[in-house]
């Protein structure tokens, strides 16, 4: 990210804003692919500015849309 600050400042302004919407917030999912660079930022970001406040990221990797089929049809 080319932003002043990068990925964990701009993290940190929306997860302001969304606390201030959600203030009894105490964990939040996060559903993202374990290979792409723009999640794994994300998720680094999320974890890093979590504690500050007072919530838990909880992944929920995806593993691509065959193994999700095969899953749903009970293979």
């Amino acid at each position: 990210m080319n932003a002043a600050g990068g990925e964990e400042t701009l993290t940190q302004k929306r997860m302001g804003l969304f606390k201030e919407l959600v203030p009894d917030l105490k964990r939040l999912g996060f559903i993202g692919t374990a290979t792409s660079i723009l999640a794994v930022a994300e998720l680094a970001a999320l974890k890093s500015v979590a504690g500050h406040f007072g919530f838990d990221i909880v992944h929920h990797p995806l593993q691509g849309a065959r193994r999700h089929r095969k899953r749903r049809r009970g293979e």
